[in-house]
């Protein structure tokens, strides 16, 4: 007697069949959002060398022993073109302060706030007062910085009030190494507070962006991205510092800033990094 087999049995075959076929989701990379496409051309300029300043600060400290080269840039009032917006630069000094979390986005904020800070406190303040002082300091600020922040980092601007960060380079310790989309999830929105990130699109910045995958899938993945910013530095930060000290102001209302960051950063002189 031959046993036919149950038309339920085969239904679950076949649809076991049809799913073990079924191609896995292609992870793709959303568009990467562009950091300088302002509708404000002298804004435009002003986030440009802010993020070039921040470059040819971390080409100023190349070879030093203080931390990895990494540098970040806090300005106020970017959009409000009625003034020049002060800025505070500082870089990572994990190797000079002994441990992992001296950052420069950290280091930034620290700056920040002592810049920020009032030291005519009144006498007998309550909480509530003292807080006031600092609580709004950071929420009309941007953040310049030439790697992408860490979870770390990113969770603390986020804390800080500041509403963003503009970055040069991926860091591919947060990305997947073929479609380079994010792979650690960073929460970017809590107890009030919102920070949105992009990536610089301005020349010097594409530039290092696509000479550091280029590495990386060189090294077959291997690439460790502070040792590569230590070995390829001039390379990586060079053409920030010329473009920055060579810069010929289209708008004369960032001619103030423009000064004041090449002194910041040692780039006043026109000439080849």
């Amino acid at each position: 007697m031959i046993r036919r087999p149950r038309r339920h049995l085969l239904t679950l075959l076949v649809l076991a069949a049809a799913c073990t076929a079924r191609p896995a989701p292609e992870v793709t990379s959303p568009p990467a959002p562009v950091a300088d496409a302002s509708g404000d051309p002298i804004v435009a300029e002003r986030r440009e060398i802010l993020m070039l300043a921040a470059l040819a600060s971390s080409h100023a400290g190349l070879g030093d022993p203080v931390g990895h080269d990494i540098s970040a840039v806090i300005a106020w009032d970017v959009e409000d073109t009625s003034r020049t917006p002060p800025f505070v630069i500082e870089r990572n000094r994990n190797f000079e302060k002994q441990g992992d979390m001296f950052h420069a986005e950290i280091n930034t904020l620290r700056a920040a706030y002592e810049h920020t800070r009032d030291g005519a406190l009144p006498p007998g303040a309550t909480r509530k007062q003292r807080q006031d002082l600092y609580a709004k300091d950071l929420v009309h600020t941007t953040l310049f910085t030439t790697l992408e922040p860490c979870p770390m980092c990113a969770t603390t601007i986020t804390m800080a009030r500041v509403p963003r960060a503009i970055y040069c380079m991926e860091d591919p310790g947060l990305r997947d190494p073929i479609s380079h989309a994010t792979t650690v999830v960073i929460p970017s929105e809590f107890y009030r507070r919102k920070l949105t990130q992009e990536r610089s699109r301005i020349a010097a910045c594409e530039r290092a962006n696509t000479a550091m995958w280029s590495a990386y899938t060189a090294a077959n993945g291997s690439l460790n991205i502070t040792t590569y910013l230590a070995e390829s530095g001039p390379a990586v930060f060079g053409p920030g510092r010329t473009a920055l000290a060579c810069w010929t102001v289209r708008h004369p209302e960032n001619a103030a800033l423009l000064r004041a960051l090449q002194k910041a950063t040692g780039a006043a002189t026109c000439k080849a990094a």
